[in-house]
């Protein structure tokens, strides 16, 4: 078994070896902490640990990194040999559950630990500037560690479970959402809500969660005087975090060895299917897509990328819940427990515009992925028509699925118009507002040029990019902000966004044409 896992792994990382895009993003991530240290060097406010705050800084960003490693990195573990169909081949060289998990896992956590190694000399420059110690830095990068093994764990055993890769992300996000966020939101919640002894009981599980948290650990860890307040586990490097994070990390690799063969036992197809559909018997057979239209590439992609109108109605039956979940749980978070519509509105709009701008995002690094991976885009290309008819049809078939979204967000603005008012009446007047529209066309750009060139992580790897390219733009000019010149640095950072995703559209537009030639 060691012979064949170690042979895996070796493939795995000679071949991340000879990509140019895996030294580009370590190269990105080592540029962005040097730029860390540059603003945390510039700022003359009078910060009391400017080690402190940088440390924070690239230890935050790291968090940020592995998460989206675990949605789009760590997922693709075993559905990568399924969507090639190469599952079986490997079965039947002798290779077993054991190696194979092993084989597929152990060079992913590896580009992981590169990851962290390159900026651990960079983080001990934080003790020189003052305000954290090596005690610190040692434990959040424990922390770091240990998150990353119990990510690498949930990602292989969704992977196993899943036949997509994208099946396995998402319910790889799914996991780690509700691991990170419900045991803050019920420790929160609970703590202003009527006590009994089941609610103790509820709150001290959750209590447990939230101790488990690396948010919670890291969060911990960047106080000033760590070790002076720290007691019991908590003042040590690998305390109670990392060991139950290292124990679920344990657990679902052994989940993942006992359940492989029962999830894998036939292999199926990966092929594109059309999504929800309704039998030609049924009365609502109208939504569904029928006869081809006369624009068939719109056609198309409104049915298999958007999902057509079943999945519209779906969606919508979707936000209605979280519309009449918020609305009951609004009261709870609200003071006395009174809140108005108005209240409700800006809720309801800004959950919609946070899915409107994923949801967005992950139509435009679909849109021609499917093309790509199936190789029908040079097909596409033959017929009698234009590069760019069929582009822009294509992705105006995509955008039919963005109506839903929109819906709801208008179900906001009709609950609180006073509030989207007064926004647009503060908005048109800063540059900020301005940046942010321009940012989220770079970030549709960029994940459009990403599906071109890798194969599950153009999603993920797209926000992360842009996530901190914004981080350090708006830290930019904040500090430029701090010295009078906030508009102007902001002014830049805009036609700095221009340009990229002029350069972004037609290398896009260049990258299509040499597809279409192959």
């Amino acid at each position: 078994m060691i012979a064949k896992t170690l042979a895996l792994t070796l493939r795995a990382i000679r071949e991340d070896a000879r990509l140019l895009r895996t030294h580009l993003f370590r190269l990105f991530l080592l540029a962005i902490i040097v730029w860390f240290l540059v603003l945390t060097q510039w700022d003359d406010m009078g910060v009391g640990a400017p080690g402190l705050e940088f440390f924070s800084w690239v230890t935050y960003l790291d968090f940020f990194f592995i998460t989206l490693a675990g949605v789009g990195f760590f997922a693709s573990a075993i559905t990568e040999e399924k969507e090639e169909m190469t599952l079986g081949l490997l079965r039947m060289a002798g290779i077993g559950p054991m190696a194979l998990l092993a084989g597929k896992m152990l060079p992913r956590l590896l580009g992981a630990v590169l990851l962290l190694s390159v900026q651990f000399p960079f983080t001990l420059l934080a003790i020189t500037l003052g305000g954290v110690s090596l005690a610190q830095v040692a434990a959040a990068y424990c922390t770091l560690l240990t998150y990353t093994l119990m990510l690498a764990g949930v990602a292989l055993f969704c992977s196993v479970a899943s036949r997509l890769t994208k099946t396995a992300a998402l319910w790889t996000s799914v996991i780690v959402g509700l691991f990170l966020f419900i045991p803050w939101w019920f420790r929160n919640v609970l703590g202003w809500t009527a006590t009994g002894p089941i609610t103790a009981v509820i709150e001290d599980t959750f209590d447990v969660l939230y101790q488990a948290s690396p948010l919670y650990r890291l969060g911990d860890i960047m106080m000033t005087g760590y070790l002076a307040n720290a007691t019991g586990l908590e003042s040590r490097a690998f305390g109670f975090q990392a060991m139950t994070n290292t124990g679920a990390a344990v657990g679902f690799f052994l989940l993942s060895w006992l359940t492989f063969n029962w999830f894998n036992r036939d292999e199926q197809s990966s092929s594109p299917t059309r999504g929800l559909i309704l039998r030609s018997s049924s009365r609502l057979r109208r939504m569904t897509g029928g006869r081809v239209w006369g624009n068939a590439l719109f056609w198309k992609d409104l049915q298999f990328l958007s999902g057509g109108p079943v999945m519209a109605v779906v969606k919508l039956c979707l936000y209605g819940l979280v519309g009449g979940g918020l609305f009951f749980t609004l009261p709870l978070l609200s003071w006395m427990g009174n809140f108005s519509w108005q209240e409700y509105g800006e809720w309801t709009m800004s959950l919609a515009l946070i899915v409107f701008i994923v949801e967005s995002t992950l139509l435009a690094s679909n849109v021609f992925r499917q093309e790509v991976k199936w190789k029908t885009w040079p097909s596409l290309v033959m017929l009698p028509t234009s590069l760019v008819e069929v582009a822009y049809f294509k992705i105006a078939g995509c955008l039919f699925g963005l109506l839903p979204v929109v819906a709801w967000f208008c179900f906001g603005a009709l609950c609180a118009p006073e509030s989207l008012l007064e926004f647009f009446d503060d908005a048109v007047d800063e540059p900020f507002f301005y940046f942010m529209i321009v940012h989220y066309f770079v970030l549709l750009h960029l994940a459009t040029f990403l599906s071109l060139f890798v194969k599950w992580m153009a999603f993920p790897l797209a926000f992360g990019l842009m996530f901190m390219t914004n981080f350090c733009c708006i830290a930019t000019m904040e500090e430029f902000g701090s010295r009078g010149n906030g508009d102007g640095s902001a002014v830049v950072m805009i036609f700095l966004g221009g340009f990229a995703m002029m350069v972004l559209h037609i290398a896009t537009a260049v990258r299509l044409q040499v597809l279409a030639s192959r």
